[in-house]
């Protein structure tokens, strides 16, 4: 795909299929499953990739959509989601020439500061945080699953970064 508002509506469709698949009652318990981040996996993967068509104003939209969706606290997994697409984002432009194995320590890094500081931030609330194990579980799942979603996003739907040429850098890195 070339057109970044095209990539926009692609990026906020699969943003909702995900959302809508955490409100299907595919367990009979509540506390059956764990669900990896999808949401944030497929954000912080189009931002490396095509940060131009992720705009900040779209990333807040969806995640504030999906925290009352979900019933999350509003805002907060928002403002976190926020800060680590803008950190990507200025990660993206040096990203193409580092090997994929550097991308997802970077993903990583990124999403277990993000689960921290959630949970320091819900227990100075004095709001329930998510039992440890349960956290934990997520954070495997969600940084494990991540090379299945940038394959998806790179093989499948061809969200590529675009060519040093166009990307601004002349052809320099």
């Amino acid at each position: 795909m070339k057109n970044a508002a095209l990539q926009s509506v692609l990026f906020t469709l699969i943003a909702a299929t995900i959302t809508f698949l955490h409100l299907l009652p595919l367990e009979l318990r509540a506390d059956a499953g764990v669900w990896p981040d999808l949401l944030f996996a497929l954000a912080a993967a189009w931002v490396l990739r095509r940060p131009d068509s992720t705009p900040v104003a779209l990333i807040i939209a969806i995640f504030l959509a999906a925290d009352f969706i979900l019933s999350r606290p509003p805002g907060l997994w928002t403002f976190l989601v926020l800060m680590a697409t803008e950190f990507l984002r200025v990660q993206s432009r040096g990203h193409h020439e580092r090997p994929f194995l550097f991308e997802w320590i970077t993903f990583a890094a990124v999403f277990a500061v993000m689960l921290l500081v959630q949970s320091l931030m819900l227990a100075l609330a004095l709001v329930p945080n998510p039992p440890t194990g349960r956290m934990l579980t997520q954070y495997g799942l969600t940084v494990g699953l991540y090379p299945l979603v940038t394959f998806t996003l790179y093989g499948i739907l061809r969200v590529r970064a675009p060519a040093a040429e166009h990307r601004g850098l002349g052809g320099v890195a």
